[in-house]
């Protein structure tokens, strides 16, 4: 007889025969009971009131005592239909009538029947095969023995997690099939089922991605399981590690671990399906990838990302592939969206950098089954390396940053009541409590706080960055640009030397951009031409700017002048290629820096100038070694007392002809110059006081023409 059939009314006299009048008034009693609870039409209640007295012909006191439930909710649960997921009373409850079944005669199409009726279609589900199993053996006993608790799974059901495999055969496995009374391969069936929709529908997993993860839970011993937990540096870029987070390595480097979870058979028929995804997959906006290409267009080396950031260690210790990362990712020392405005020409590359960043966290975080997946606070803090407790610190803080709106943003949370803690924002982040203590108002004003903090050290990071392509000094133009080639300055300068020798032109000479020589110039120890720092400046993808013309204005002339500081030890520069005859002091006179700093502005050496300046001419190179020569021996000449009229007056022609050939027009501010100090017979302070009143005479500001003094000491022209 069917479990249907078998739900009929009873005559109301049946099972009266033989009885005294006493017990026959309570069977008839007790069948119309049983007749009423028929007539309600609720199959539940039913099977409940069938069971109870066609089948073990118990009273409700009777079945009472054998089930160790009260009386009171024996006939409730016969009247009114119990949520079997209400309360744990009514789970408690149909448990204990489910194991007294269990013990009796109670046909087990009957108890399939009750099951059916009370879990309905979540009996096909992960979570309603566990409410089955506590209702078979009850909710203490199951949780006691698997550590698995049914509120815990509903918690993870809403959520849209899946629950490991594991946990469904830690129950199969801790109890006996005749306990638990499950087919094993319906649990198998059912757990698959529900994966697959999660992984594939709910997270976008891959399909040949989702069945490796379902086949290596499926298994005795699972290794993608074992490799996720796994947050240690070292194990971060292994290809087990990468397909445990859901991210697709090369068919190459994946071999080895689905060779493992598969076999070498299996592999192989995955491989055109792996093949695909991954291809697909590559198709996908990838920020690391826009990200080390926008670095390599600009030049942008890891030393020069190091020194950006201001950041210690090796630059494979922070720059790396985010998606990598554990379960935080809150790189402080290289934030994302930092690193995006570093590498990217215009804010508009950056802000596209950004979005990938946060379309490409979006999905890693959803694959994972991440409550905050895509929680707009979150990839805030997350792109700017923002962490919790520098969010409340900040808040905390009573100092005010100026902006308008970011005052506002902190004296709203600051007047939040109790204060705002780190659980606050996690509780919001995973969308639990929202409501109660963080409003939209609130949340808004936080992104407000993390964009200001973030967009703080990117703005510090810029600067630096710019200092590489628009240094300011001579040193800084030398160190930051070996550090664009990726030389690491204690060492030595070998990579920035041999990038700048391969374009060098001949006429400078390749002994002059030698490491040693790039050495001494970050140093501060010698100065290069202008026409070599210039070269080495636009090689390396740099700008010549009025600030390094200026600095390297007054290096040089130190360097002239041989008052440039030498540490202990090293030897002092040498002029550049001069007669050793002609000019053996290495100091020279204001006159004659003057004049060698003009030629050196413009040519590499004074032999150059000669011979490009002067139409090739064969005395040219004589006749500027001579006129400097005899400039800084007149002036030594009146140091000492013996004046030298007529070897004085005689140099001027020689003079005018090399300012001449310096594109240096006669009556402009740096000719008169020239021509003061020489009047005045080097005497510096007379020479800029003359040439003060001829440019006032001419409508001139001097102040404005300062450059026209390059060649003097800034003691000389009065700066110090």
């Amino acid at each position: 007889m069917s479990v249907d059939s078998a739900l009929r009314p009873l005559p109301v006299t049946e099972g009266t025969q033989g009885v005294t009048p006493s017990k026959r008034a309570l069977i008839i009693a007790r069948n119309g009971e049983y007749n009423d609870v028929l007539e309600r039409e609720d199959r539940l209640l039913s099977l409940l009131a069938h069971i109870r007295w066609v089948i073990l012909q118990l009273s409700r006191s009777r079945y009472a005592e054998r089930t160790g439930v009260r009386s009171d909710l024996v006939e409730q649960s016969e009247n009114d239909r119990f949520s079997p997921h209400a309360t744990h009373l009514s789970r408690e409850v149909y448990s204990a009538f489910v194991r007294l079944w269990n013990g009796t005669e109670v046909p087990q199409e009957f108890v399939r029947a009750v099951i059916d009726e009370m879990l309905g279609d979540q009996r096909r589900t992960v979570y309603g095969l566990f409410e089955e199993f506590e209702l078979r053996m009850g909710p203490h006993k199951v949780e006691e023995r698997t550590g698995v608790s049914l509120p815990a799974l509903r918690e993870r059901r809403d959520q849209g997690h899946l629950t490991p495999f594991r946990d469904l055969n830690r129950v199969l496995c801790s109890f006996p099939p005749r306990e638990h009374g499950v087919d094993v391969s319906l649990v198998r069936s059912v757990w698959v089922t529900e994966a697959r929709s999660i992984l594939e529908g709910k997270r976008s997993v891959p399909p040949v991605l989702a069945e490796l993860h379902i086949r290596d839970q499926l298994s005795t011993r699972p290794k993608l399981t074992r490799a996720r937990t796994r947050l240690a540096p070292s194990t971060r870029r292994t290809p087990e590690f990468e397909l445990a987070r859901f991210k697709m390595p090369s068919w190459d480097k994946a071999l080895p671990v689905l060779t493992k979870i598969v076999g070498q058979q299996g592999a192989q028929k995955l491989r055109e399906r792996y093949e695909k995804a991954y291809a697909m997959e590559q198709v996908r906006p990838q920020f690391f990838v826009a990200l080390r290409e926008k670095q390599r267009q600009r030049g942008i080396s890891d030393g020069m990302m190091k020194t950006i950031l201001q950041a210690e260690g090796r630059p494979s210790s922070f720059l790396r592939d985010p998606a990598l990362e554990g379960k935080e990712l809150l790189n402080e020392t290289a934030p994302p969206a930092v690193l995006a405005h570093v590498v990217a020409e215009m804010p508009e590359e950056a802000e596209e950098l950004i979005a990938c960043f946060r379309e490409e966290r979006t999905l890693y975080r959803k694959r994972l089954g991440t409550d905050s997946a895509g929680h707009p606070l979150r990839l805030d803090r997350e792109q700017w390396g923002v962490s919790k407790r520098s969010l409340i610190a900040i808040i905390n803080d009573v100092r005010e940053d100026g902006s308008e709106e970011v005052n506002t943003a902190l004296a709203q949370c600051k007047e939040m009541d109790p204060p705002l803690t780190e659980r606050d924002i996690t509780l919001f982040e995973n969308c639990q409590g929202a409501e109660e203590r963080i409003s939209n108002e609130v949340a808004e004003a936080l992104s407000i706080i993390v964009h200001h903090l973030g967009m703080t050290k990117a703005h510090e990071a810029i600067a630096i960055r710019d200092s590489f392509s628009k240094p300011s000094t001579v040193k800084e133009a030398i160190t930051r640009l070996s550090e664009r080639a990726g030389a690491r300055i204690s060492t030595e300068f070998r990579q920035l030397s041999d990038a700048v020798r391969a374009t060098l032109p001949e006429y400078i000479g390749p002994m002059f951009a030698s490491k040693h020589h790039m050495r001494r110039f970050a140093e501060g120890i010698e100065v290069p031409s202008w026409p070599l720092l210039e070269h080495i400046v636009k090689c390396m993808g740099g700008e010549m700017t009025d600030a390094l013309r200026a600095d390297w204005r007054d290096r040089y002339t130190e360097q002239l002048a041989g008052t440039i500081a030498v540490p202990k030890g090293r030897k002092a520069p040498k002029l550049h290629p001069t007669p050793k005859r002609l000019l053996k002091p290495r100091a020279l006179e204001p006159l004659a820096r003057v004049l060698h700093l003009t030629m050196e502005e413009l040519e590499h050496n004074m032999r150059q100038f000669s011979d490009r300046r002067f139409g090739g001419s064969a005395s040219a190179p004589d006749m500027v070694a001579y006129c400097l020569r005899d400039c800084n021996a007149t002036a030594k000449a009146l140091e000492s007392g013996r004046e030298e009229q007529k070897e004085w007056k005689d140099l001027w022609p020689q003079i005018e002809r090399i300012l001449l050939a310096a594109d240096i027009a006669k009556g402009t501010p740096r000719w008169e110059f020239v021509h003061c100090l020489y009047k005045a017979k080097q005497d510096v302070p007379a020479a800029l006081c003359q040439w003060r009143e001829i440019l006032r005479a001419q409508g001139l500001d001097p102040e404005e023409h300062d450059e026209s003094l390059a060649g003097l000491l800034p003691a000389e022209r009065g700066d110090e």
